[in-house]
Formats: structure tokens, sequence, C-alpha cells
């Protein structure tokens, strides 16, 4: 570890001698000063880094950067606390062309992207997957008709059924569009940015009336285009989905050939939702929920901020530079809480925006010293006596005030009582 200065990562799917990366890389060495002055100053704050969006990370204190012996698949940019920094939370459904051509390879790199979306997808998200042959089709039928929020518990479910996936083309755009329209007046989904997803091997039409009728002249609803395959046809409707619902940036759709194509396309979308936080300019701070350290395992949360390009030449463009973070241990954050003022039997917790624990006494988030499954999505009703929700509900709103609520106290033989 270099307490010094920082090091530069470079992911494998990154060509690290590219302009881009070079003059990034030597514009964010100034960032040096910073990251020893914050350490100078707070003493317990743990790594501090900045993601590029051309994909480099420059992170300190330097240090080695991984095995030679082992693969080498970081990027910064896939990173959840990247998404959230970078873009605002969004209602997304993704339709995946089941018909009779997406046989072989090109159901498989289908999947693939599927599931690479779904891992960009963070709990203040919602979102929903449909196959479409002759009739769309929901993948998990308990969601019909709606959007699910993106638990990882929820994304497990509808990875396992891309899984058994199997493979006429009439696209109803009208069933979909009334989903939109329907949860506009309904508390499901984030009410944020509403977007569908396409992922196909090549389009009959552009769907031009359906568009005019519920997405003109507004568009408030984005569409994002994949063409899977090697063969590309007729592009012609899929860059007008694209381009005319405020899909891409440069009139631009995403091709995926190969498989190894998947894992930087799939990037493409939150360039393109992260344009009004940079445009508007706005000073978007995120707390991650938390997770375990890759390297010690300790639970750990990650606070990050976009980077923004404030070049007047360059404020239309809704340019993002990058992201900047910092990770904090989470003994850290409840060492510094003054325990000893709260009182016998009290105790001190706290919860992410949806409800989750961050931390909690009855939050026992590891057994025999590895991290349980979902670990970081258990919901605060779980373990507290929470009746009608409202204290939920206020504390997911960030309300302050006081109120009383029953807790549960272990007494003789640690028998829980309420």
């Amino acid at each position: 570890v270099n307490l010094t200065q920082s090091t530069v990562h470079v992911p494998t799917n990154v060509y690290d001698e590219s302009a881009s990366v070079l003059n990034g890389v030597a514009f964010s060495e100034a960032l040096d000063d910073v990251f020893n002055s914050n350490r100078k100053s707070f003493s317990t704050i743990s790594w501090q880094f900045y993601c590029s969006f051309v994909g480099f990370f420059r992170i300190y204190p330097g240090i080695s950067w991984g095995n030679s012996d082992e693969a080498d698949q970081f990027d910064c940019r896939t990173r959840l606390w990247y998404i959230q920094a970078a873009t605002s939370s969004k209602d997304v459904i993704i339709l995946v062309d089941t018909s009779g051509s997406m046989t072989g390879l090109r159901i498989e790199i289908a999947k693939s992207t599927v599931i690479k979306i779904l891992d960009t997808f963070n709990e203040d998200d919602y979102f929903n997957v449909i196959s479409f042959s002759d009739e769309p089709d929901y993948f998990e039928p308990c969601y019909n008709n709606s959007l699910v929020q993106a638990t990882v518990r929820n994304k497990q479910i509808f990875t396992k059924v891309l899984c058994s996936l199997f493979t006429s083309y009439v696209v109803k755009l009208y069933k979909i569009f009334n989903i939109y329209l329907k949860n506009n007046f309904n508390s499901l989904g984030s009410k944020c940015n509403k977007v569908i997803m396409l992922i196909t091997d090549g389009s009959p039409s552009d769907f031009r009336e359906v568009f005019e009728k519920y997405n003109f002249p507004d568009k408030k609803v984005r569409v994002f285009t994949y063409l899977i395959g090697r063969e590309i046809r007729d592009t012609t409707q899929l860059k007008w989905m694209a381009c005319n619902n405020k899909g891409q940036l440069m009139c631009y759709f995403s091709h995926i050939s190969t498989l190894a194509d998947v894992y930087e396309h799939v990037q493409d979308y939150i360039r393109v939702l992260s344009r009004p936080l940079v445009i508007g300019r706005y000073p978007q701070k995120v707390w991650t929920n938390i997770y375990g350290n890759e390297r010690t395992n300790e639970l750990t949360t990650t606070v990050a901020m976009p980077v923004y390009d404030i070049k007047n030449a360059s404020y239309n463009d809704g340019n993002l530079l990058g992201v900047i973070g910092t990770d904090m241990l989470l003994d850290v954050l409840t060492n510094v809480l003054p325990k000893h003022q709260l009182g016998v039997q009290n105790y001190p917790f706290a919860i992410t925006n949806n409800g989750f624990i961050i931390f909690h006494p009855d939050h026992r988030p590891y057994h025999n010293g590895k991290l349980k499954p979902n670990y970081n999505n258990l919901d605060i009703s779980e373990v507290e006596f929470i009746d009608d929700g409202k204290i939920r509900q206020s504390m997911v709103k960030g309300e302050t005030g006081k109120t009383r609520l029953r807790v549960k106290v272990a007494l003789d033989e640690m028998v829980t009582h309420e």
C-alpha cells in the first residue's frame, strides 16, 4: 500500500494507450493531493477512488492490482456505486425476442445481455422482463402487468427463469405502453426515468403509430435497442425507435455480435440516462447499501457522487466525466455513535431509503465467518415490531421527530419477549 500516491487500473476490455484513457489519467493525477488531504483530515476514511466513464480506475492508497495468475474482470463502471451516482432511479421493461430466428448463439447472447442489464439495477429501480414471439409472455406470472423492485432476491428469480428460456413476430407494444400509463397513476415504480429496452435480431417495423399514439410529443418513455447477432440486417427500424424516443446519443443503437461484446455495450444506456443530471448540474450524493469488502469481507458502504464536465462549451452535451467516491467501514459508522447516552435497553439502528437494514443489533449477516445470502436485503420490518408501517415510512422519507414503538428485549435464558 502506497500512502503518497494513487494507482490506476485499466480493465482488459479497454485499450490502455488510447488518447481518451491517457488524457483522463493525466487529468486525474491532481486528485492525489485531494486524497492525501482527506486522509489527514478524516482518519476513518478507507479507500478513495475515481472511476472514469472511459473505464480507468484511480484508487488511493495506491495498491498493486490483483494476481497475475487470475483473470482480471474488474471494471469500475459496472459497480453499483458508479451506476447509482451516474444515473437516477428508473423503471425499465426489457423485451426479449424469442421468435424462431433467435436460436443458438443469438439466444445465448440475448440471455447474457439481460443478465448484465439486471446487474446494473439497484434497489431504487423497478423492472420487468417480457419475452415475445406471437404474444408477450411475462417471465414471472406473479408480476404480470406490473413492475418489481430490483432487489437481489427479485433479480435472482428472473435470472433463474432466463436460464430456461427457449425460442411469427408480432410485438404488442400497445400492451407494453399500457403498463407504463397505468403505473403513472399508482404507487408502483420509481416515477423517474421510464425505459423500454428491446433485445432482438431484427424488427419488421418501427411501430411508428404506437409511439405516436402513446409517447409523442412528450417522449416520457426512452427506448434503447440492442441488435443481436453477427449478420446485420436492415437496422433502419431499430435506429428509428432509439433515435426518435430519446434512447441513444448521436442516433446510435447497440449492436452485440458476440458474447464478448455484451460486457461493453450494456453500459451504453448509463451515459444516456446520466445526461439530465449533468445538464442540470445536480449535486447528487449517494450512499450504497452495505456489502462485503472484496479484500477483507468486512461490511462496507460507499459514498459516491458524479463528476461533470462544467465547461460552458459542453454544457448542453451533458458529458459525464466519471464518479468519485470513498468506502466507509460499517464498524466506523457504528463506533462514532454515542451509545453511552442512549440509556439501558436502547440502541441505534439505520436503514436505507428502501427500508433495508444498514446496521441493527438483531442483524446478523455472518454465519461461520461467511456472509449469508441476501444479507443486505433484510427489511427493518423483519426485526422490529412495526404494526402500521408508519415508522418505517417516516424513516424512508427522511423525516425527523419522536415517536414510540414496541421493541424486543432478551431476558433470562435468552428468551425474547415483546
